[in-house]
Formats: C-alpha cells, sequence, structure tokens
C-alpha cells in the first residue's frame, strides 16, 4: 500500500511538472531578443583563428562565420528580419558574462568542462581541439613518421623503442604554463628520451626558431598551428603534423536551461555540417578538411 501511494504521489508530481510553466530562464535568449531587438554574442578578439577582431574592428573567424548563420536563424524564428545582431568583444571569461546576462551566447568556443556546465550550457562541438606539432616541411622522414603515429611494420612503439631515436636531442619549443608544455614534459619523462624543451615567449617566437631550424617542431593547440602555418612569417616553409594529442572538442556556451534556444543552434549546426558550403568555410579559415576532419563534423550532425 505504501509503495502505491508512493507511485501515486510520484506519478502526480511527474504530469504537475510537465504542467507547469517553463522557467523565465528557459526562454530568456527569445525573449532577450525580441524585447531588445539585439542579439548579443560575446567573443575573445584574440582568439585566432576561431575569433579575433580585424584591423577596422570588425569581428572575424571561423566560430563568428558559425554565429552569423545562427543569428539568420534567429531573425526567422522571430520574424524579424531587421534583428540586429551585436558582435561584444570580451576581456573576461565568455561563461562568466554569459551567466551574468551580458550576452546571450559565446562565439568564442571552449570546452564543456565540468565546472563550466555548472553555469552554462553548451551546444554541440563546433571545433576539434588539442595539442598539435608544428614542423619544417622538409622535416626528417624518420620524425614526422614518429610524430604522426606511423608504426612501421607491426612493432608498437614503447619506452625503449628503436623509433623513438629519432627524438634524440630534437629542440621542441612550447609556451611555457600552457597545458601543451605540461603535455610535452610528460610525454618526455613517460617514455624516456631526452629531447630539448625550449621555452618560448609567443607563438611567433616558436614559429621563427622552427623555420630558421633553431628548433625541430614548436607544440601548441593545434588550431592554432594551422593558422600560424598559413598565415604566419615564413609559412610557406611549415606544416602542422595530421595528428592530434589528448583531442578534446570545443563548443557555443549558451545560457544555462534555454533549452529552445539551444536546440536552434544544434539545428543549424547539424544542418550546416552536413552541406558542401561547411567544407568552403572550413577551408577559408583552415585549409581543405582532410578525412579525419570531416568524419568529425559527420559524427555530429544530429539527424532532422
Amino acid at each position: 500500500m505504501h509503495t502505491a501511494r508512493t507511485l501515486a504521489f510520484a506519478s502526480t508530481a511527474l504530469a504537475l511538472a510537465m504542467l507547469a510553466p517553463m522557467p523565465a530562464q528557459a526562454q530568456a535568449t527569445f525573449a532577450h531578443a525580441r524585447d531588445a531587438g539585439t542579439l548579443s554574442f560575446g567573443y575573445l578578439p584574440g582568439a585566432r583563428p576561431l575569433t579575433w577582431r580585424n584591423d577596422s574592428g570588425a569581428a572575424e573567424g571561423y566560430a563568428i562565420s558559425l554565429c552569423r548563420l545562427v543569428a539568420e536563424a534567429v531573425r526567422l524564428q522571430l520574424k524579424q528580419p531587421g534583428l540586429k545582431v551585436e558582435f561584444v568583444p570580451l576581456d573576461e571569461d565568455p561563461a562568466a558574462a554569459l551567466a551574468a546576462g551580458r550576452i546571450d551566447m559565446s562565439c568564442t568556443p571552449m570546452q564543456a568542462t565540468l565546472t563550466r556546465r555548472a553555469s552554462v550550457d553548451f551546444s554541440i562541438p563546433v571545433m576539434p581541439g588539442g595539442t598539435g606539432i608544428l614542423v619544417r616541411k622538409n622535416v626528417s622522414p624518420a620524425l614526422r613518421n614518429l610524430l604522426e603515429g606511423r608504426k612501421p611494420g607491426a612493432q608498437p612503439i614503447w619506452r625503449g623503442s628503436p623509433q623513438l631515436a629519432a627524438l634524440q636531442q630534437r629542440d621542441f619549443a612550447v609556451v611555457p604554463g600552457t597545458a601543451s608544455a605540461k603535455l610535452l614534459e610528460a610525454r618526455r619523462q613517460e617514455i624516456g628520451v631526452n629531447f630539448k624543451i625550449t621555452p618560448v615567449t609567443s607563438m611567433a617566437e616558436g614559429l621563427a626558431r622552427v623555420v630558421s631550424g633553431k628548433s625541430d617542431a614548436l607544440v601548441s593547440d593545434r588550431n592554432v598551428l594551422m593558422d600560424l602555418a598559413r598565415n604566419g612569417q615564413g609559412a610557406g616553409d611549415v606544416m602542422v603534423i595530421d595528428r592530434e594529442f589528448d583531442p578534446t572538442s570545443y563548443a557555443f556556451a549558451l545560457r544555462r536551461g534555454d533549452e529552445d534556444f539551444r536546440l536552434l543552434v544544434d539545428r543549424v549546426l547539424s544542418r550546416t555540417y552536413r552541406t558542401g558550403k561547411f567544407e568552403q568555410l572550413y577551408a577559408t579559415h583552415f585549409g581543405p578538411a582532410g578525412e579525419s576532419t570531416r568524419m568529425f563534423f559527420r559524427r555530429l550532425a544530429e539527424p532532422d
């Protein structure tokens, strides 16, 4: 009897919960945009190639292009073709600006950590991430094969493996204090190879060392390296190894609990990923997408 009453109570509570009005925050983005006549998208102006501010002060980047597609979908949803879109440069954590209500969405993608998810929600990923390695195009085949994870024959690479000799006395440049620097040091200790780690103060300095031959490689966020390999000083002489270390993904941060807006964003991204237009957009900022990149986005696209 007690169990029956408990089940009945739970059933009633569930029904009431389903009939209850949605929290005010759930409609916050559409309601704010409709009332203000403006959609506010925050971005970090120094996060090239994802988001940055150009010489005329306008927002640019791969993620900005995706945000413009989201804005167009909001205009259609609200039937407000004249809805303004404001790109707000931020000098603070975008998640904090979003949680405080200063923006409607962060166009600078970020990793959806558990800590951030306590205050904001996230779209489906918009970009793969992780540490990458930039080298000269004339890098030795032995070093390139090793860095790309190509294993001659069926021999696994282990501590003491003969393939690791290609790393001996090599010089790897990295900005200290970054996740890439920590990964590089941990990897050196793990495999027990005596390669050199040279700290650099900037990505430009690291690139210059690789181009001049002072360093064999520059280690950093792979997306940043891909931009350097296309637009940096001496870009024609370098390339990014076709491999990601500690792979992760980045997504747009949205107002927490705003399910209708998140559905719209995910719908826009999913439909975009399935079109040839997306490959053009990606190529504009990163160069032609490889097969692994195309597969990454195909897997992300949700069906209609």
